[in-house]
């Protein structure tokens, strides 16, 4: 017998399906994982996935093919739509559509990724900007509910495109090694760039719709970048749970619980206002991952995400973020004066740094020193790469580039083999 749902009334992103006026934000007290990652096609679902669900129509609309993976707050579900409204009528073909149905006490942060996604999608109507398209919403089985609020025992569910690719955390390692097995290293490496070069204009020109509509991101990482489908590398953004309107960042002052540790911008490890510019820091990150084959940054807390980054960068302007408390107690633990660094950069293939309590540095850390060792701890031969990633992972948020002018840097201008 097929379940009854209530219709939440929200058609094809084309109809203006959530661009109310209304706050789209909802609760930003939150964190939250998405399984899009997950996804791949029906044929290859295991066994083992062949959830309980299965066979299950949801929505009087939505018949479900497997279950494609589960996270903190959500289960991931492929599913049929097997109505298509074209031109004003309805047609017998199917398509695959990408379920996440939220955990009971989680729907607040599923309305509000829903929300952003579908005002994001509005304003760009021709679907040009590589961010996940939302194309429904709905109550769990059994439920009566036809507006989009949270109710104690049901599941909000989100309808999404079916991204069948692989995250861009497991399917670039892939490509690149096929890329190295099949042609001579100079030619590799060329090839390599040139993806990384595709890929980062694609996430730039996604950064760069949100904050051109006041939104942040806030967490930005590899596993949140999805690839379209297994043969290319065309990904789109997902996963707004976590998205905050740039006016609305103080209400995370009190706690600085936002972004992934790996892709977390200094501001806020140091507990310091922040906005737009968080992302792109964790945008420079992903580059670095691209390039380098594993993550710039693998420390599990705030205290060694700063070591790391004072071994790179650096230790950062005392201008800057001598009014944090973060900064003045480290300074003080590692007894580092806050105008040097501990990690010294001296020539290739000489021992670098000094430990965490070693002596004061010699060398003061200006831009140029800045920016050779960021291209010997890179070991890439590329100016123009060095120059964004340099410019990306900048301490002073004012100084770091948008995405709009990151879009212009001259590692764009430049052509690559295919």
């Amino acid at each position: 017998m097929r379940s009854a749902f209530e219709r939440v009334q929200f058609d094809d992103r084309s109809d203006g399906a959530g661009t109310s006026g209304n706050d789209l934000l909802g609760n930003r007290d939150r964190t939250h994982n998405s399984c899009l990652g997950a996804i791949r096609s029906a044929g290859d679902i295991p066994a083992s996935a062949r959830a309980k669900e299965c066979g299950e129509m949801w929505f009087d609309r939505y018949v479900i093919v497997g279950k494609l993976g589960e996270g903190a707050f959500s289960e991931v579900f492929l599913a049929a739509d097997t109505f298509i409204r074209r031109m004003g009528k309805k047609h017998d073909r199917t398509r695959l559509v990408t379920i996440k149905r939220m955990n009971t006490r989680d729907g607040l942060i599923g309305m509000s990724d829903y929300h952003i996604i579908s005002q994001l999608n509005s304003l760009d109507p021709r679907s040009k900007v590589p961010i996940t398209e939302s194309m429904d919403e709905f109550n769990s089985p059994g439920s009566s509910m036809a507006t989009m609020r949270e109710v104690p025992g049901e599941h909000v569910c989100l309808v999404m495109e079916p991204l069948l690719g692989a995250s861009l955390h497991e399917a670039f390692p892939q490509k690149i090694r096929e890329i190295y097995t099949i042609n001579d290293e100079v030619v590799a490496k060329r090839v390599h760039m040139g993806l990384i070069q595709t890929i980062g204009r694609q996430m730039l020109v996604a950064v760069a719709h949100l904050h051109n509509n006041s939104l942040i991101h806030a967490d930005i990482k590899s596993s949140n970048v999805i690839c379209a489908d297994d043969s290319s590398l065309q990904v789109k953004l997902i996963d707004f749970g976590n998205a905050v309107g740039d006016r609305d960042v103080a209400e995370y002052y009190s706690t600085f619980e936002i972004q992934t540790v790996w892709f977390r911008a200094p501001e806020v490890a140091y507990q310091q206002p922040f906005g737009k510019a968080i992302d792109l820091w964790s945008i420079a990150c992903i580059l670095c991952e691209l390039w380098l084959g594993r993550s710039l940054f693998t420390d599990s807390n705030n205290r060694g995400l700063i070591r790391s980054m004072w071994k790179l960068r650096g230790p950062p302007p005392a201008r800057i973020y001598s009014a944090s408390p973060v900064y003045r107690s480290l300074v003080e633990l590692w007894s580092v004066g806050p105008a040097v660094g501990f990690a010294t950069p001296i020539s290739p293939g000489q021992q670098h740094g000094q430990s965490a309590g070693g002596s004061k540095s010699s060398l003061s850390w200006d831009s140029q020193v800045r920016r050779q060792w960021l291209k010997y701890s890179l070991r890439v031969d590329d100016d123009d790469f060095v120059s964004l990633v340099d410019s990306l992972l900048e301490y002073d948020p004012e100084a770091r580039l948008t995405a709009s002018e990151a879009l212009e840097h001259p590692f764009f201008l430049g052509t690559f083999p295919s």
